[in-house]
């Protein structure tokens, strides 16, 4: 059974694996990150009262996670949203939530989604982000609620697996990500046991973060459903 390295920051890891293991790959779940609330931020959020004027926008389900953590669940089931992935829109409608659009499947799509709506904008966004969402809508207000905080590469017992046993695939959905695993991989001299494995990245962004020996295949969407059909073909090929 082919393996398939996932080092995103929990509770994505989990999420990720269980799709992995449900395509018939064994995951090994190493993160390089890890999700911090910025909590002056996320109160802030909360302080704006109990309906906010306008659409509360999300790109990653990780802000809902981080929202609901610090018991603003409740807060954020009262607002209309707009949001990239079944993942997060699944959690908020739980909440009580209202979609003001149908869950996107990428931030470019969830533009297009936007464009038509003249209502104001609060984007609950990650700390380190593209600036892609606020040059479409300039006057859209952000809020960071929440960061990827490196880790500092692998453990002592993640450099034993790998090394034994290295896996077929890596699982990359972000520059820094694909930044955190080339340095990781350096740091833990793993570079010839892990020479083979094959960078399966969610977009030419990612992939162009990777390092010169990778060998790299590019998802067709930048969305993890896209992703993952990459690696089912890639294993396939």
């Amino acid at each position: 059974m082919a393996r398939v390295l996932i080092t995103r920051a929990q509770p994505q890891a989990d999420a990720t694996a269980e799709r992995v293991v449900a395509l018939g790959f064994d995951p090994l779940i190493f993160p390089l990150t890890q999700t911090v609330a910025l909590d002056d931020d996320v109160q802030a959020l909360g302080a704006l009262g109990d309906c906010v004027d306008g659409i509360i926008v999300a790109t990653s389900a990780r802000a809902v996670d981080v929202l609901t953590a610090a018991g603003l669940g409740v807060w954020a089931g009262k607002q209309r949203w707009a949001v990239v992935g079944n993942r997060a829109a699944d959690q908020l409608m739980g909440l009580g939530a209202t979609l003001a659009l149908p869950p996107a499947h990428d931030v470019a799509s969830l533009i297009d989604g936007l464009k038509g709506s003249h209502e104001p904008l609060t984007y609950v966004a990650g700390l380190d982000r593209k600036p892609t969402l606020e040059v479409a809508f300039p006057a859209m207000r952000a809020i960071p609620v929440y960061e990827a905080r490196a880790l500092g590469g692998f453990s002592a017992e993640a450099r034993r697996q790998l090394s034994v046993e290295p896996p077929a695939f890596a699982l990359v959905y972000s520059g820094r990500g694909a930044l955190l695993l080339s340095q990781a991989i350096e740091d833990a001299a793993l570079q010839a046991d892990m020479k083979h494995m094959r960078w399966l990245c969610l977009s030419e962004d990612v992939a162009g973060q990777a390092p010169p020996y990778a060998t790299v295949h590019l998802a067709d969407t930048p969305t993890q459903d896209a992703l993952l059909r990459t690696l089912t073909q890639t294993h396939r090929d």
